[in-house]
């Protein structure tokens, strides 16, 4: 259990009660480069889908985020739409209406998916989740579904707390931004030219990571299990107050046992905020309701790095 101080220092977020005219829209993820593949998503390789091997992979996979809803109750539709890339997996399968005919690979035109569903802040205590998910591990979906987000109700009455989509990627895009994050060289040499990130390295056996600011001194953790408080509150500096506390530790929780496991290869793997003219340019989501409620968004990514 999380100890109160991170909640209280976190949890910026607050919905506002159903009968406001708001609805938040919360997307987290993460960018996986490695040496070879670069993966766009919310857990670590080889993590969740099992159905394509990645040695197959031919391009960036976006195992993309988990999409929560906030605030007053709405039926609406949902779009995520890929400019340059392909759906691999949806949860649950998108609507797909007669009037868009699907798109196909490596067209001109960006892959679209779509859900239609009802938003409900207070469901009745029966309404457990009963979608069937068989390709993501239980113990990830616990984590996924503790958040207090709304109970979504799709068309064939099947219920979850949560939509999640993976799709393929630029290379070329994802790749020209590693770039730009290595060029100043290794940010142990010269803090000052580090952007924010977390640096973890194994030792005998042993993790430790040193967290950077911008031009700041590094802040040496030799035991992170012992610091996942000061981790948490670094995820939510770089989330600057737009997500819940829950979210947070959702996402570092589906990372945790991966990076502390050390078998990520390099000497050293690093994790860093995504800007968000990036991310928009990965992915495009859209929210419209039919009640023409107020809508915000925040979207939060971070990227993983193995050097």
């Amino acid at each position: 259990m999380l100890p109160l101080i991170f909640a209280a220092l976190v949890d910026t977020v607050v919905a506002p009660p159903p009968d406001f005219d708001i609805v938040y829209i919360h997307e987290w993820g993460a960018v996986t480069f490695t040496e070879e593949e670069v993966f766009f998503g919310a857990a670590p390789p080889g993590g969740l889908t099992e159905s394509i091997d990645p040695d197959m992979w031919e391009e960036p996979v976006a195992r993309a985020p988990v999409v929560y809803f906030y605030g007053a109750p709405f039926s609406g539709t949902f779009t995520v739409s890929v400019p340059e890339g392909d759906f691999v997996e949806t949860i649950p399968q998108p609507w797909v209406p007669e009037a868009v005919l699907p798109v196909t690979p490596n067209s001109d035109l960006p892959s679209v998916a779509m859900w239609r569903f009802t938003s409900d802040p207070y469901p009745r205590h029966e309404l457990l989740n009963d979608l069937e998910i068989d390709c993501i591990p239980d113990d990830i979906l616990r984590i996924w579904r503790r958040p207090p987000s709304n109970m979504l109700t799709f068309e064939d009455t099947s219920r979850e707390k949560f939509i999640y989509y993976e799709c393929t990627l630029d290379r070329e895009l994802c790749e020209d931004y590693l770039e730009s994050v290595l060029s100043p060289g290794d940010p142990a040499d010269d803090p000052s030219n580090a952007g924010p990130m977390m640096r973890f390295r194994m030792d005998a056996g042993t993790i430790s990571v040193e967290i950077y600011g911008s031009g700041q001194e590094p802040r040496h953790l030799l035991n992170p299990l012992m610091n996942r408080d000061v981790i948490l509150e670094t995820l939510c500096s770089w989330a600057d107050g737009t997500m819940k506390s829950e979210e947070i530790a959702a996402m570092w929780e589906t990372w945790e046992d991966w990076i502390m496991s050390g078998t990520w290869s390099g000497e050293a793997l690093l994790i860093f905020p995504l800007p968000s003219d990036l991310v928009e340019r990965m992915t495009t989501i859209t929210l419209e309701t039919e009640e023409d409620l107020d809508l915000d968004y925040s979207r939060f990514y971070f990227g993983v790095a193995s050097i």
